[in-house]
């Protein structure tokens, strides 16, 4: 890391390949569903568009973090990783609670939003690691 003063960062090109391959998978889902059950299909979708979002977010929160100064970073994590999970608890509980969608399609899209990014960002990390050997 010569030459950088601020340390390791999460490169914008990053938050890129997660987002695109987010959209990829999400709307593959979406057509399986489309095919098989229409009716899941709104919730599954809804359920991955807030899963990639939140990917996305916690990607912004991460980069910014890693640029602070360590006694400021600790609790800017801290507080802006409540505060995503916490609308996106009132977001997923109102969509659920209003009768709007239900849960299981909306849980689905969740979680296959997550596995996808996980995913990518071993990828990205196994990538780096033989580059670096």
């Amino acid at each position: 890391m010569e030459g950088k003063a601020d340390g390791p960062t999460v490169e914008p090109s990053v938050a890129l390949k997660v987002g695109l391959l987010n959209a990829g998978v999400g709307l593959l889902g979406l057509c399986v569903l489309l095919l098989l059950k229409s009716s899941l299909a709104p919730g599954f979708i809804t359920g991955f568009v807030l899963g990639g979002v939140n990917a996305l977010l916690l990607l912004k929160i991460a980069r910014k973090g890693v640029r602070m100064a360590p006694d400021k970073a600790g609790r800017f994590v801290t507080v802006s990783y409540f505060v995503r999970f916490i609308l996106t608890a009132v977001i997923l509980s109102i969509l659920v609670y209003r009768g709007f969608l239900t849960p299981w399609p909306l849980l689905a899209g969740i979680t296959a939003s997550i596995f996808t990014t996980i995913g990518v960002l071993i990828g990205i990390a196994r990538k780096e690691a033989s580059q670096d050997a």
